[in-house]
């Protein structure tokens, strides 16, 4: 796979960066962290 987890992540939370949705990164932030541990 070209794309790791990581990656997709990373370029999930800079697609909502730029849209400023903060219920939307931190729902975001809960679920990367879900997949951490």
């Amino acid at each position: 796979m070209a794309f790791t987890r990581k990656d997709v992540d990373k370029a999930a939370l800079d697609r909502l960066n730029r849209k400023q949705r903060p219920g939307v990164i931190q729902k975001l932030r809960q679920v990367a962290q879900k997949k951490r541990t």
